[in-house]
């Protein structure tokens, strides 16, 4: 796991920043979970439910919001930011890009923009922070393993078949 830490983050072979930056992602995703579960307003099945009128049983919202979704969270960080079960950048790459994008997504679809538009109480807004401010830490900290993929920024030297005696050329 350490090696991979150090080929995807900036914070080299460090084995306290491994554990610090994915205690905290495990810990935003458990705090998190836990408002929308039984916080204010809570469960989150119910006040998502409410807004777009549909009823969501108890039993499914807590297995599809509560257990599953924390577990999808905890698995992209312990992938993204340990490269347990995969010691690939790209699956890397991949993890935390989908684990950004799920803090991002969650924030404003689910929190900020229903309280905005007024429905209240909102479970999980108060952890909402924790999780901006990790999806803003991320791409900062593991810069490398998310652009280990990238293909190499290259000019392409291939003349355009269309016109072979004019020297422009196609960018690749």
């Amino acid at each position: 796991m350490i090696q991979h830490f150090e080929k995807v983050s900036v914070f080299g072979d460090s084995v306290i920043a491994l554990f610090l930056i994915l205690g905290a992602d495990l810990t935003f995703s458990g705090i998190h979970a836990v408002q929308e579960w039984k916080g204010n307003g809570a469960p989150i099945w119910q006040y998502l439910g409410a807004i777009a009128g549909v009823r969501i049983p108890d039993s499914i919202g807590f297995i599809a919001f509560t257990l599953a979704l924390t577990l999808v969270l905890w698995g992209l960080a312990v992938v993204g930011i340990a490269g347990a079960f995969f010691d690939d950048p790209c699956v890397s790459a991949f993890a935390l890009g989908a684990l950004i994008g799920a803090r991002v997504s969650d924030s404003f679809v689910s929190h900020v923009i229903p309280a905005c538009a007024g429905f209240q109480p909102n479970p999980g807004l108060s952890s909402v922070p924790l999780y901006l401010a990790e999806a803003s830490f991320l791409p900062i900290g593991f810069q490398k393993g998310l652009t280990a993929c990238l293909p190499a920024a290259r000019p392409c030297r291939r003349p355009i078949a269309a016109c072979p005696r004019i020297e422009i050329h196609e960018r690749c």
